[in-house]
């Protein structure tokens, strides 16, 4: 089903999600495990650089 308001237009399904199968859910978890350590690495390094600098004041 297709919805346009102006010139955006929704696209979505109704009803129950399709069911997944085991593997589909250990390999979304796994991507998301991947995201979360590539996240929170960057967030770590920010706060260093942050720190670094203030110490370089």
């Amino acid at each position: 089903m297709a919805v346009e308001i102006g010139t955006l237009v929704l696209k979505g399904r109704f009803g129950p999600q399709p069911a997944e199968t085991p593997g589909q859910d250990r390999a979304f978890e796994e991507a998301l495990e991947v995201l979360r350590f590539e996240l929170l690495r960057e967030i770590d390094d920010k706060l260093q650089e942050a720190e670094r600098r203030a110490w370089e004041r």
